[in-house]
């Protein structure tokens, strides 16, 4: 059961980096132009 709720905390902290890196390279784009 570790396995599995320790393959949940990481597939929550790769959705949380790839919204935050989505967000800072759309402020990047925008700051940009």
């Amino acid at each position: 059961s570790t396995l599995s709720s320790n393959s949940w905390i990481d597939l929550a902290f790769q959705v949380r980096v790839r919204k935050e890196a989505r967000k800072s390279l759309i402020c990047r784009i925008f700051l940009d132009q």
